[in-house]
């Protein structure tokens, strides 16, 4: 499993590089743009560029230029950042980064949109996120995956059981997770549109505050080589997305759940989180920086 994990994070950093690449050769100034919706709350951006050789104005609308800031430059340049110098500082700012992809799911479901593309897999494990590091949103991420799943519900229920498609595992863990936070409705609601839970997430789901230090390491490791052998560019795979694959947010919440209570998670030694580890355990609220705070209120109050 080391060296399929080595294989995937080069994969997502050669991607990451290309995504930076591709906003900085496209010359759109999205964090202008960005900036604007944040003072004014300007919502539609006109820019001059250039269409098969031809200059064009081109309209681009703020959910776009959001997910382009949040997918196509803020998480990219975290996750270099991240890889290049493993500290407390960068571990931050790989929350903030992620953190901005929660706030951008509350600016959907407030708008009563969803983003093109965007599959239940990315939206539940944004609520796993939320779970462990942004609780006071937990509950309007939830609503956002609700959304989606009643919206989408005939084709996600239509789904091959041939293929997982994160039903049995992160759909499920985002319905536990609701659950344990005190959300019994979301929870069935989730549950509606989830499969057989896979053992691994059975394990981790039951024994999330052993005591057993074996019992944790055994289910740790399960979800950990879970989260490598289902990590594809491919939607029939819970880790579709190369960010998701790069930052294991369903076990690092869970570890995270873990430390907030108190009980140890150090003995963890699965090489998919050992650069991670030492920065999993945060104290609440997580510092936001001077962008996340203004772009957190602007989306608030929309």
């Amino acid at each position: 499993m080391k060296s399929d994990w080595a294989t995937i994070k080069k994969k997502v950093l050669q991607y990451c590089t290309s995504c930076l690449s591709s906003i900085e050769s496209e010359g759109t100034p999205i964090e202008q743009f960005l900036g604007e919706f944040i003072i004014k709350g300007t919502k539609i951006f006109e820019s001059e560029e250039i269409v098969f050789g031809e200059k064009e104005t081109v309209q681009h609308d703020i959910s776009d230029v959001l997910g382009t800031f949040v997918y196509g430059l803020d998480i990219p340049n975290a996750i270099k950042e991240f890889d290049k110098e493993k500290n407390e500082q960068g571990f931050k700012y790989l929350l903030q980064a992620y953190y901005k992809d929660v706030l951008l799911g509350i600016f959907c479901q407030k708008d009563r949109l969803f983003l093109a593309g965007k599959l239940h897999t990315d939206i539940a494990l944004s609520v796993i996120l939320s779970a462990g590091y942004f609780h006071d949103k937990l509950s309007k991420i939830g609503e956002h995956l609700e959304s989606y799943l009643s919206a989408n519900s005939q084709k996600i229920l239509n789904y091959s059981i041939r293929s997982e498609y994160g039903r049995s595992s992160i759909l499920y863990l985002s319905a536990f997770i609701l659950g344990d936070f005190g959300d019994a409705d979301a929870r069935e609601k989730v549950l509606k549109y989830c499969t057989t839970p896979h053992p691994a997430y059975i394990a981790a789901t039951e024994n999330l505050y052993s005591d057993d230090v074996q019992i944790v390491s055994d289910w740790v490791t399960q979800l950990a080589d879970f989260h490598i052998s289902n990590s594809k560019e491919d939607h029939t795979f819970a880790f579709n997305r190369e960010y998701w694959q790069y930052f294991p947010i369903e076990i690092i919440t869970l570890l995270q759940l873990r430390s907030q209570k108190g009980l140890p998670i150090d003995f963890i030694k699965h090489p998919l989180l050992i650069d991670f580890l030492p920065f999993i355990s945060q104290q609440l609220p997580i510092p936001l920086d001077e962008t996340t705070q203004k772009l957190e209120k602007r989306i608030l109050k929309e």
